[in-house]
C-alpha cells in the first residue's frame, strides 16, 4: 500500500510538472505573425493628451532601465515599442456555467457597459472578454473562442507602463486577423477606455495572471472608492479608475478588468492632462520644475509630495484603505505649463488594503465587503494589526509600516526619495539639501502635517522615523490605533453617524440581554458598550455587516481573532450568536453563488462564494 501512494503521489507531481511547463511554454515574440497585429505607432495619435500621455510612458519611464529585458520579450506588445495593435476579445454569456468570478453588474458604469456589455437577440447580457494577443495560443481560450463565434477583432489599444495594462478604443471596422491595417482612431473620446487582460508571459517575472482573488479584492476596493463623496474628493483633489467590471472565465485563473478613463487623460478638461508620477520626477522635468526655484526641495515637497501625503493620510485615516504609493500606481495632473495642479488620479485597486474596523466607527460603507465570504483575507486586513517579523533576514508580512515606505525609501526606484536623489546627486553643482536623508526628511514633515488634521492633535516628524523592520506597535501602527481609540470616544459622545450607532447601540443590548455580552472580555469580564464598539487590537478586531437575512445594515464590532479558523470555540460562539463567519470551504464543491432574485443580471449582486487563501484552486493548465 505504501509503495502505491509512493507510485500515485510520483505521478501527480509529473503530471503537476507537465501542466506546469504547458501552461507557461514560452512564446516566440519574434514570429512574424505577431507584427501582423500592429496597427500604427502612438505619435500617430491624434488625441494630444493621451498622444502625451503615452509618449510620457515610453520615453520618460526611468524604471523601465531596469526591466527592459523583460519588456523585450514581448515583441510589439511591449510599451517600450510605442505601437499601436489590436486587441482580440471573446463575447461570452454572464451565467455561472460560464464564469468563475464575474463582479457586480449593477456597480458596472454606462460607460464602461456601453464598451464590455451587450445585450444580445436573445435576451442574454454578453460580456466582452478582452485578451492578451499572446493568450490566443492557450487551449483554453481557444475552446472557449470556438464555443462562442470566435476571436474578434473590433479594437486597438496600446500597452501603457505595464505590459497587461491597455488603453483601448472601438475601431469603425473589425480586422480579419490577417490583412494590413491602419490606425483606426474614433472621433468620441467617450469610446476610449482601459482594459487590464491577464498575460501568460514570456520572461515578466512569471506569468501576470490577473487571480480571481485579486480580481475579488479590486471590485471590492472599487466599489468602496466609488462611495466616496465627491465632496471629498474634491476636497483632498483625487480621483480613482475604479475597476467596477472584474471577470474570470470558468476552468481558469485567468481574469481581466475594464476600467474607464480620466477625463483629463483625453482632453475632456481644459488646459490640463494626465502626466504619470514617475515621469514628472525624471531629470528632465525636475529640472523644469526647478528652474526658477531659489529653494527645490521646498518647491518639490509642497508642489509634488505634499499632494501625494494630503490624500495618502486622508484614505488611510478617514477611509480605512492604503495602497502601494510608489510611482508606478499614481499619475499627476499638471496644467498646460506642466506644473502639478495638487491633483492625483490613483490607479490599482488590487494594491489597497482595507480596515473594516475604522470604516465601520467612521461612518464608511461596508455593504460591499459583507457579500464576501471571507473579507478579512481579500483585503489583506492583517496588514493593519500585524508587526513586522524579520527571522533569519527575511522580512516577514507586509504591514502598515513597510506600505508607507513605497513612498520614501530613499532606496527604492519607485520612490520619490529615490527618484529625486537620483536627480540632484548629478547635477553639476551638488545642492546641499541632496542628501537621501534631507529629502526624506522633508517629505515626513508634509506627512506629519497631514496625519495631524486626521488625529487632532501636533503629529511629531520623530514619530515617523522608523523602518520597516521595526518590531512592535510604532510609525503607521501605533498611529492608526490612535485614529481607532479616537473615532471611539467621537463615537461615546455621539459625533458619528447617528444611524451606524444606533446599530451598534442595539446590536451591544441584544446581546447583553442575552448574557452574551462577558464573552466579549478577557477571562470572562464583561465589557462596557464603548469597549464593545472598539474590540482591542490584540484581538484583531473585525467589523462586518451583520447576517445573510438582512444584509447592508446591522453593524457590529466582533472580537474576532485572525486564525479564528483554528478555534473551534470561538467559531461556535459567533456561529451562536448568529455572525455571518464561516470557516474557509476545503473544496471546490463548497464554493456557492451569492445571488439576490431581485436583481436581473446573472450573478448579481455578486461576489461569488470563492473562500479563502490557497483554497482558491489554480487552473495552471490553461
Amino acid at each position: 500500500m505504501a509503495r502505491l501512494t509512493f507510485l500515485n503521489s510520483f505521478l501527480l507531481l509529473c503530471f503537476s510538472l507537465l501542466c506546469n511547463f504547458s501552461a507557461f511554454a514560452k512564446i516566440d515574440p519574434k514570429d512574424s505573425r505577431w507584427q501582423n497585429y500592429v496597427a500604427g505607432k502612438i505619435e500617430e495619435i491624434p488625441n494630444k493628451n493621451l498622444k502625451k500621455y503615452l509618449l510620457d510612458i515610453r520615453d520618460r519611464n526611468y524604471y523601465k532601465q531596469f526591466i527592459i529585458d523583460q519588456l523585450d520579450s514581448l515583441g510589439p506588445f511591449s510599451p517600450g515599442q510605442g505601437t499601436v495593435f489590436w486587441v482580440p476579445s471573446i463575447d461570452i454569456p454572464a451565467s455561472d456555467s460560464n464564469w468563475r468570478y464575474l463582479s457586480s453588474l449593477r456597480e458596472v458604469s454606462d460607460e464602461i457597459r456601453s464598451v464590455a456589455m451587450y445585450t444580445d437577440s436573445k435576451g442574454q447580457n454578453i460580456i466582452r472578454m478582452f485578451l492578451h494577443p499572446f493568450t490566443q495560443d492557450r487551449p483554453h481560450f481557444k475552446n472557449l473562442a470556438a464555443k462562442f463565434g470566435g476571436f474578434k477583432f473590433e479594437h486597438q489599444g496600446v500597452a501603457t507602463a505595464s505590459p497587461r495594462s491597455f488603453i483601448l478604443w472601438k475601431t469603425s471596422k473589425s480586422w480579419d486577423g490577417k490583412s494590413p491595417s491602419k490606425l483606426d482612431f474614433p472621433t468620441n473620446v467617450k469610446n476610449i477606455f482601459r482594459a487590464k487582460p491577464s498575460l501568460f508571459s514570456i520572461n515578466i517575472d512569471g506569468s501576470r495572471i490577473n487571480r480571481a482573488k485579486k480580481m475579488v479584492r479590486a471590485s471590492a476596493v472599487s466599489y468602496l472608492f466609488q462611495n466616496i463623496s465627491s465632496t471629498n474628493k474634491r476636497k483632498f483633489d483625487f480621483d480613482f479608475e475604479a475597476e467596477t467590471l472584474a471577470a474570470v472565465p470558468e476552468k481558469t485563473d485567468a481574469g481581466f478588468i475594464v476600467r474607464p478613463v480620466m477625463p483629463e487623460l483625453v482632453g475632456s478638461k481644459t488646459n490640463v492632462r494626465v502626466e504619470p508620477a514617475f515621469s514628472l520626477l525624471t531629470p528632465e522635468r525636475l529640472n523644469q520644475l526647478t528652474k526658477d526655484s531659489k529653494n527645490p526641495l521646498k518647491l518639490l515637497t509642497e508642489e509634488v509630495f505634499q499632494p501625494v501625503g494630503r490624500t495618502f493620510a486622508y484614505l488611510f485615516f478617514q477611509e480605512g484603505m492604503i495602497g502601494e504609493f510608489n510611482t508606478q500606481n499614481f499619475e499627476f495632473v499638471v496644467n498646460d505649463k506642466g506644473m502639478p495642479t495638487g491633483k492625483l488620479l490613483i490607479h490599482d485597486a488590487d494594491a489597497f488594503r482595507v480596515n473594516l474596523q475604522l470604516r465601520a466607527l467612521n461612518g464608511r460603507d461596508v455593504t460591499s465587503p459583507a457579500l464576501i465570504e471571507y473579507p478579512f483575507f481579500y483585503l489583506k486586513e492583517a496588514a493593519f494589526t500585524q508587526t513586522q517579523v524579520v527571522k533569519d533576514g527575511a522580512v516577514g508580512a507586509v504591514t502598515l509600516n513597510s506600505l508607507m515606505d513605497y513612498m520614501v525609501n530613499a532606496y527604492d526606484r519607485t520612490s520619490m526619495v529615490w527618484a529625486i536623489h537620483d536627480w540632484c546627486s548629478k547635477l553639476s553643482k551638488k545642492a546641499a539639501w541632496c542628501d537621501p536623508e534631507k529629502i526624506r526628511n522633508a517629505f515626513l514633515s508634509k506627512l506629519a502635517e497631514e496625519f495631524s488634521v486626521h488625529l487632532e492633535r501636533q503629529v511629531d516628524v520623530s514619530e515617523l522615523k522608523f523602518t520597516r523592520f521595526d518590531k512592535g506597535k510604532v510609525g503607521l501602527i501605533k498611529l492608526f490605533d490612535e485614529r481607532l481609540t479616537l473615532l471611539s470616544e467621537l463615537f461615546s459622545r455621539k459625533q458619528v453617524n447617528p444611524a451606524i450607532q444606533a446599530d451598534l447601540h442595539q446590536e451591544f443590548m441584544r446581546l447583553a440581554n442575552a448574557g452574551l455580552a462577558k464573552k466579549f472580555g478577557k477571562d470572562a469580564v464583561g465589557l462596557s458598550e464603548s469597549d464593545f464598539i472598539l474590540v482591542s487590537s490584540e484581538k484583531a478586531s473585525y467589523i462586518g455587516v451583520r447576517s445573510k437575512k438582512n444584509p447592508g445594515k446591522g453593524l457590529l464590532a466582533m472580537a474576532l481573532l485572525q486564525n479564528a479558523e483554528a478555534n473551534p470555540k470561538a467559531l461556535a460562539f459567533w456561529n451562536k450568536i448568529d455572525l455571518r463567519y464561516q470557516q474557509k470551504p476545503s473544496c471546490l464543491s463548497n464554493f456557492t453563488a451569492l445571488t439576490h432574485p431581485k436583481f436581473n443580471y446573472p450573478l448579481s449582486p455578486v461576489m461569488r462564494s470563492m473562500g479563502g487563501g490557497s483554497n482558491i484552486p489554480t487552473y495552471r493548465g490553461q
